[in-house]
């Protein structure tokens, strides 16, 4: 996984997120958070440059 200067993103509640969120849709112009995990809770999930 790639590093980035603000880790606290990469352990965000993603779950209680989704909960409140109208389109589920991730767009991670970093390529850095966990895409499968994402994409199993419900996320549409859209990596920059992938």
């Amino acid at each position: 996984m790639a590093s980035t200067e603000w880790p606290r993103y990469r352990d965000l509640a993603w779950a209680e997120i989704k909960g409140r969120v109208r389109e589920p849709l991730i767009l991670d112009g970093r390529n850095f958070l966990p895409q499968a995990k994402l994409a199993s809770l419900g996320f549409r999930y859209l990596g920059v440059g992938r």
